[in-house]
């Protein structure tokens, strides 16, 4: 079996049960899947931005954009620089 062959094993087998940021970093660590139950230490970040609506609710949809796309960058940054991933917004 090539290397193409296994990278695309590895990738529909890690897919189905991890988001795609983990499924890279695991296929460039070269770790194969395997289900393994196991406890681990993790940490969690859920983040509200306080008066939201009404924030956006006076600003023209570009400003909300530009808003939240700052706001993501930032918290996105604070994470990678942590080692984290983002999985969704």
């Amino acid at each position: 079996e090539g290397i193409f062959e296994k990278t695309k094993t590895a990738i529909r087998s890690w897919g189905k049960y991890v988001p795609w940021p983990v499924v890279q970093i695991l296929l460039a660590a070269g770790i194969d899947s395997a289900l393994k139950l196991g406890m681990m230490e993790v940490t969690m970040f859920f983040s509200d931005i306080a008066g939201f609506t009404t924030i956006v609710e006076k600003l023209p949809p570009e400003r909300s954009l530009v808003l939240l796309s700052r706001y993501f960058n930032d918290m996105s940054q604070v994470i990678d620089n942590h080692g984290g991933i983002v999985i969704e917004f």
